[in-house]
């Protein structure tokens, strides 16, 4: 039997982190709350060996969930909803839980995206035009600029196992993926993972080749690393005329 009685907006965000959690601990992930009311970014940790994923928790029990409505101005959905994604860390996904329709013997509707595809449906909602809710599934009425046709999240974010640890390994924190690791193990497999990894290396003046990686030597990593920082940071000293002396080589070889 369906129920329609509505609770207050904190049982309801309660029972969500606690439904959440517990679906977490089925799969064999450790959770953990955080710790007092109405915290920042997120509500639960799930832990698996080394690596651990930020979650914040949304329930509702009418269907959808206001999201970016504080970032809102002169009407901007497009600009509140990128407000919004700037405002959450790349390692915090959303667990969404649903209680409408939804009897007092039954488990809500829960789901699970990262920050960046709950942005995108925003974005397409209301025939492009933007939206601070997301919605499960609406239909628009001939009253609404986008009458006649429907917005509806991904079936493919519906919370499963595969989906949580898919997640898992995706979002957890970098740094406890890598600890007790040497550099060329995880080097090599983060290089499988993603093909932009030397780009990113490059940017703190790191190569894969001659850095010592590939062996795990410390101390060449070192004097390799430093050795193209003195060079970045010649290329952007302005030499005094006035002074005599110009370092020209590199001090410390």
């Amino acid at each position: 039997m369906k129920s329609d009685k509505k609770i207050h907006s904190w049982h309801i965000g309660i029972s969500a982190e606690a439904f959440v959690a517990a679906q977490f601990a089925r799969y064999g992930i450790d959770v953990s709350v955080q710790y007092g009311a109405n915290q920042p970014e997120y509500d639960l940790i799930a832990c698996k060996g080394d690596s651990i994923m930020k979650i914040s928790v949304k329930g509702s029990q009418d269907g959808s969930w206001g999201l970016t409505q504080k970032y809102l101005k002169n009407g901007d959905y497009h600009g509140a909803i990128d407000e919004w994604l700037k405002a959450h860390g790349k390692k915090t996904v959303f667990c969404l839980v649903q209680f409408k329709n939804i009897s007092e013997n039954q488990m809500p509707r829960m789901y699970i995206a990262s920050p960046k595809e709950i942005a995108n449906v925003l974005h397409s909602e209301r025939k492009s035009l933007g939206d601070t809710i997301l919605y499960e599934e609406h239909e628009w009425t001939k009253r609404s600029v986008a009458s006649g046709t429907v917005d509806k999240i991904p079936e493919e974010w519906v919370l499963t196992e595969k989906r949580a640890r898919l997640f898992l390994d995706k979002y957890a924190d970098t740094n406890n993926k890598i600890n007790n690791q040497n550099p060329s193990k995880y080097i090599k497999n983060f290089g499988k993972k993603n093909s932009k990894l030397p780009t990113a290396l490059k940017s703190h003046y790191i190569k894969k080749k001659g850095f010592g990686i590939e062996n795990d030597d410390f101390y060449e990593f070192l004097n390799a690393r430093s050795y193209e920082m003195f060079l970045a940071l010649k290329e952007l000293i302005v030499i005094d005329k006035r002074h005599d002396t110009i370092v020209e080589d590199y001090p410390f070889e």
